[in-house]
């Protein structure tokens, strides 16, 4: 679909995922933030030291604030704690709620660097995992990877772990579907948003006046360089983004992988072929495969239809979302998009929503490509149909016979779950053996 979000990327992208960024990243040696709960402690300061006070005595916007202030890759964790204590004092804080949904994928990551440990012993390089680990500095953020027992022993382990980070984004996307009106401005931290507060302080001089010698004079505004509004509009975006999160969870989370460890260390060199792989779960893996029972495939609809419901707001309202079109820059300066939410193409992008919205309704005519044929041909296709109806077990679907090229030569299911209802699947699914 051409309909393009043109945004702040840089200051949107690390407000929702600073955090995780944090987990590869360095981080950085000039500052130190520190959070002092009840009595002051004393300790060796330098000069870049951050102190951000958190005590009971503040207000709950105060502590709102002081969490704002901490909300970065190193310190994310200390930033919760102070919502936390900011929503005990008002439940109804808007600045410690936001940030508190923001936050939620984040959260899951507590002891990660302990808890994966048996996993990777089994499938991995623990030695370079144990490296890693040693680098990071002394912080919050080592303390809370470390915070955490070794349970994550298997792949179905980390699967469900997986789905504990999807129903946390599912959290989030519901407390942005809830406040839809929220009006809000940010206060940006001076050292983790450095250079996006310098771009802002750079693109807010303009020049006023030029003479016949060249002189000029300029009008510069700095006021909200380290700030950042967000409106309906930036929820909107916000929550397309944290939508299209959720659609990759769902590619790994929705079907059980439970013993799959057996087949990996069997065949840790990747020598069988995809026959063998196929048979041996089928006569030893009973549980791979099957439709997880927490999965959430039929959600996919709900997000699809929402797509929909912006790609149309969005669209309606390009007037005020992208005042300058779609090739310009800076459409809503102090905006957390503050590059505007721009539809490149008005007409291709009518058209697009339009197929989107057939699809989430059911199987369209759709042009395929015939594999090993330079060519197309039309056919009913239900892009959908495991999220309408999902697969209760993925034996059903899977390949019946093999070609001497080892590749899959005719399908147990010719509808392939539904999502080609005239049972031509085959027909667009598999590759002819070319040897």
């Amino acid at each position: 679909m051409d309909l393009s979000f043109k945004k702040s990327v840089g200051l949107a992208t690390t407000l929702c995922l600073s955090a995780i960024l944090g987990l590869t990243a360095c981080t950085k040696e000039v500052v130190t933030e520190k959070v002092i709960q009840g009595e002051e402690k004393k300790s060796a300061e330098t000069s870049a030291d951050i102190r951000v006070e958190v005590n009971d005595k503040m207000s709950s916007e105060e502590l709102a604030l002081a969490g704002e202030q901490l909300f970065g890759p190193a310190t994310f964790m200390l930033a919760q704690t102070a919502f936390d204590m900011s929503l005990a004092k008002d439940k109804n804080n808007k600045r410690a709620l936001f940030y508190t949904a923001l936050l939620k994928p984040f959260m899951t990551y507590r002891g990660i660097g302990v808890r994966l440990k048996p996993v990777i012993r089994l499938h991995g390089n623990i030695a370079e995992h144990e490296r890693t680990i040693a680098k990071l500095p002394n912080s919050p953020f080592r303390d809370f990877v470390l915070d955490g027992k070794e349970d994550i022993k298997n792949i179905a382990d980390a699967q469900s772990y997986l789905m504990e980070m999807q129903k946390a984004w599912n959290e989030t996307r519901s407390f942005l579907l809830k406040n839809t009106d929220l009006n809000i401005t940010l206060n940006l931290n001076p050292y983790i948003f450095k250079q996006e507060i310098e771009n802002e302080i750079t693109e807010s001089c303009q020049i006023v006046h030029v003479n016949d010698s060249r002189d000029f004079e300029a009008s510069c505004n700095y006021r909200g360089a380290a700030q950042r509004k967000v409106n309906s509009a930036d929820v909107i975006a916000l929550r397309q983004s944290v939508a299209g999160m959720i659609m990759m969870f769902n590619l790994y989370t929705s079907y059980s992988v439970e013993d799959i460890d057996q087949l990996m260390v069997l065949d840790r060199e990747g020598k069988m072929t995809a026959e063998q792989r196929l048979r041996y779960i089928e006569d030893n893996l009973p549980e791979v495969g099957k439709l997880r029972k927490d999965h959430q495939l039929k959600q996919i609809i709900d997000l699809g239809s929402d797509m929909v419901a912006a790609a149309n707001w969005a669209i309606k309202f390009q007037s005020q979302l992208c005042p300058k079109g779609p090739r310009e820059i800076k459409q809503r300066p102090g905006f957390l998009f503050s590059q505007g939410i721009c539809v490149e193409n008005m007409d291709k992008a009518k058209k697009d929503v339009a197929v989107l919205e057939q699809i989430l309704k059911g199987a369209v005519e759709a042009k395929v490509s015939v594999p090993g044929q330079d060519r197309e041909e039309t056919t009913q296709v239900d892009y959908l149909a495991w999220a309408r109806n999902p697969i209760q077990d993925l034996r059903q679907i899977a390949p019946l016979t093999y070609n001497r090229c080892g590749e899959p030569a005719s399908l147990k299911d010719k509808t392939y779950g539904g999502m080609f209802p005239k049972g031509d699947a085959e027909k667009f699914m598999l590759n002819p053996c070319q040897k």
